[in-house]
């Protein structure tokens, strides 16, 4: 792993670039979700919410991932693999939802990506790391 980068366990919005998520902070399974996407700010900043996830919603959050990422890339090797992934998919995503709110005692860190393979849906997890401003303010 490159050094000071952290680990992406999944995704949940990527919109030109990571939006909401779950990844290590400073070590901690935690959710990010953009400050410019969920306050609609003129200025992209890199600066995300981050709060803590416990185990059991991180192994939800890395199964709803895992049946998008084989959904995308299609077990019968079609090029487009449907308008549904499936319903444990959706089941997941009503479990998760309120879990994704952000708290009001969250974090404020500001991001950087690196991108380590071209394929950004995998199994493992996004085809990117993160690495997190050491400064954090909260809200």
């Amino acid at each position: 792993m490159a050094q000071g980068y952290e680990r992406v366990y999944a995704e949940y919005e990527y919109w030109g670039g990571p939006v909401g998520g779950v990844a290590n902070v400073d070590g901690v399974a935690c959710y990010f979700l953009s400050r410019y996407v969920t306050e609609e700010l003129d200025t992209e900043t890199g600066e995300y919410f981050v709060w803590p996830v416990g185990r059991s919603v991180l192994d939800l959050e890395i199964e709803r991932y895992r049946l998008l990422s084989a959904w995308i890339h299609g077990s019968d090797g079609r090029d487009s693999p449907g308008p549904v992934v499936s319903s444990r998919h959706e089941e997941l995503d009503d479990q998760l939802a309120s879990h994704r709110c952000i708290p009001q005692d969250c974090a404020t860190r500001v991001a950087s990506w690196a991108y380590f393979d071209v394929v950004h849906y995998r199994l493992d997890g996004p085809g990117y790391l993160v690495r997190w401003n050491p400064e954090s303010s909260h809200r």
